[in-house]
């Protein structure tokens, strides 16, 4: 039988290595946000959320997904064309971004839906639509589920949810556990969960590949799930 005492030290080693890339990753973020536009922040539940806001009108909720941040949504021009019809609130997840991230919680789908809905409140939101992208669109889903009178509307774009049990879908859940998924997050992580997406890179691996897409690159590229729908619409 192993040994008791070799079991608990290799526990001990692998806490410690995680709670040292969390410090590692969070020393980063900081570096890497120092100086740049931010928008405003709003606590709730013990949670710092980062929020950027613009417009008037119908609230209208943007959802990132997982290694992203509400600050794709304004470098991508969709905070700017919504903000002309509706009152736009691009958040952080926790985690992400500005937001922060409590410990010792499992952040699924429905407590960072719980958690964004008040955040909501707080802001004087009464009914909402709900825009969920990738990861996000769980988070909207069970917004949508779990406060149906305040949803109006929900909006689901390349929406994760309801996946079938498989390799990459428990790599892309590391970000909802306490500690590891702070730590999920460092350069170094990112490189082993990117290969959570080349279950869908595969099947969209176009057949000739054009030079931009040589072999010498085709490691890097494929582990890049943002290009996978590029690869359909690459010249043969």
């Amino acid at each position: 039988m192993p040994d008791i005492a070799t079991f608990n030290d290799v526990v001990l080693l692998l806490a410690a290595a995680a709670a040292g890339l969390a410090l590692y990753n969070g020393l980063r973020a900081r570096r890497a946000l120092r100086g740049r536009r931010f928008g405003r922040f709003v606590e709730v539940d013990g949670a710092r959320l980062h929020l950027i806001e613009d417009g008037q009108g119908m609230p209208l909720l943007l959802l990132h997904g997982n290694g992203s941040s509400a600050e794709d949504f304004t470098t991508s021009g969709i905070v700017d064309k919504a903000a002309a019809d509706y009152r736009v609130l691009a958040f952080d997840r926790p985690g992400f971004g500005r937001s922060s991230r409590p410990i010792g919680r499992i952040w699924s789908a429905a407590a960072q839906a719980d958690l964004i809905d008040a955040a909501a409140a707080k802001l004087g939101i009464g009914r909402y639509i709900v825009v969920g992208h990738s990861w996000g669109a769980a988070v909207a889903l069970e917004m949508a589920r779990r406060r149906p009178g305040r949803v109006a509307g929900v909006v689901l774009v390349s929406g994760y949810h309801y996946p079938s049990p498989r390799f990459e879908l428990a790599l892309s859940g590391l970000p909802i556990l306490p500690l590891i998924g702070t730590a999920s997050a460092t350069p170094c992580c990112r490189r082993w969960s990117g290969l959570a997406g080349l279950g869908q890179c595969e099947r969209y691996l176009p057949r000739r590949r054009s030079r931009r897409h040589s072999p010498q690159r085709r490691g890097s590229w494929r582990a890049a799930p943002r290009n996978c729908g590029r690869s359909r619409r690459s010249p043969s």
